[in-house]
């Protein structure tokens, strides 16, 4: 009997070690597989990216590329540089980022994967830029913040391409929260004047330097 009872609770003590495990890799996703830290990536956009504002207007910049690479033990964060080009500013042409070409903006960021819905399998990518100063006309408009968009597809092994879209309504993002997180917007200031909310309307695609999969 004894005997019995050592084997119900060894199997009890499987059952619960199981479920942890279970837990923990469910915890991971979403994330890119098989990825190490330093493993870079590249993209583009061939239309116009937008960030638009509740009230001031619009930026926008024809095209843009992108590079990055990935920072943890699998692919679920990392750093990203983004160069936009033939950029204009509440509709004023030749605007740029402090220090660069004039129509060019260049913004450093970092990223993280997420679930904007974990039943239905929607990853979200979270980008945190550095607060980018745009000068334009002798102006001078700041952005920060960050933005989450929709990032597809999954469990597809390939290097890519892999899609990120943003989406937004006047000036509002669509995709605000992942899943027990926190509340993600962008911010635009004019001439250190008031913030107020902007959202990014874009669509990029980027591929790895081998094939990876977006585990979800």
């Amino acid at each position: 009997m004894k005997h019995v009872r050592n084997m119900v609770v060894a199997f009890a003590a499987l059952l619960a070690l199981s479920a942890v495990v279970t837990a923990t890799a469910s915890a991971a996703k979403p994330e890119f597989l098989p990825l190490k830290a330093g493993e870079k990536y590249k993209g583009e956009s061939k239309v116009t990216s937008k960030l638009a504002t509740e009230k001031k207007g619009t930026i926008e910049c024809t095209k843009n590329k992108e590079s990055g690479e990935t920072t943890g033990t699998t692919g679920k964060t990392g750093v990203l540089t983004v160069d936009f080009e033939g950029c204009t500013v509440f509709g004023i042409a030749n605007a740029h980022s402090l220090g660069d070409a004039s129509n060019i903006i260049l913004v450093h960021g970092t990223t993280t994967l997420c679930y904007i819905n974990a039943a239905n399998k929607e990853v979200g990518i979270v980008i945190h830029p550095e607060p980018v100063h745009i000068e334009v006309a002798g102006k001078l408009v700041e952005v920060k913040g960050s933005v989450i968009g929709h990032l597809t597809p999954i469990n597809s092994s390939k290097t890519g391409p892999y899609k990120a879209a943003f989406t937004q309504s006047g000036g509002k993002q669509t995709v605000t929260k992942c899943e027990g997180g926190a509340t993600e917007t962008l911010l635009t200031a004019e001439n250190e004047g008031t913030f107020e909310n902007s959202a990014e309307e874009a669509t990029d695609e980027f591929s790895f330097e081998k094939a990876v999969e977006l585990m979800a």
